[in-house]
C-alpha cells in the first residue's frame, strides 16, 4: 500500500514539476513540429512524462537524505519520512495555485469519438498486459 502511495505521489510531483517548469507543455502535445493538429489526447504523452519526472524528483532527494542519514539504523525510513511529506506539500501547493485558484479544468479524452475508442482499447490492452505480468510474476 505504501508503494502505491509512493507511485501516486511520484505522478503528482511530476505533474507539479512539469506544470511549474513547462507551464505550456499540454499545448505542445496537441501539435506536430510543423503545426498540424494531433488527434490524440495530450495525456497519452503527458502521463509518462509526469511519471518519469516525478520518480526522478522524488527518488533523488530520498537517496540524498538517506546518504546523509547513513549513521542511523534505517536510513531509507528516515529519508522517506522526510521527503514524502515535503513532496506532498509541494504537490498540494501547486495543485491549489494551478487548479483551484486558476479554475482550469481537465479533460482526459480527446474530442474525436473514433480516437477515444482507440485510446480506450489501448488502455484496456495495457491494463490486461499489466495484470498478466503481475499475475505471472507474483504467482
Amino acid at each position: 500500500m505504501l508503494g502505491l502511495i509512493y507511485l501516486l505521489l511520484c505522478f503528482g510531483v511530476g505533474w507539479a514539476v512539469c506544470s511549474c517548469v513547462f507551464y505550456d507543455l499540454s499545448s505542445h502535445t496537441c501539435k506536430t513540429y510543423d503545426n498540424r493538429n494531433i488527434n490524440l489526447s495530450p495525456y497519452l504523452l503527458l502521463i509518462p512524462a509526469w511519471f518519469v519526472t516525478g520518480v526522478l524528483a522524488v527518488t533523488w532527494p530520498v537517496y540524498i537524505v538517506a546518504s546523509l542519514a547513513a549513521g542511523t539504523q534505517s536510513p531509507l525510513t528516515v529519508a522517506n519520512a522526510a521527503v514524502m511529506p515535503a513532496a506532498l506539500c509541494f504537490w498540494a501547493v501547486t495543485f491549489y495555485f494551478k487548479r483551484i485558484k486558476n479554475g482550469t479544468k481537465v479533460s482526459l479524452l480527446c474530442n474525436d469519438i473514433k480516437t477515444v475508442r482507440g485510446e480506450l482499447i489501448l488502455l484496456g490492452m495495457v491494463t490486461l498486459l499489466a495484470v498478466v505480468l503481475m499475475w505471472s510474476t507474483f504467482m
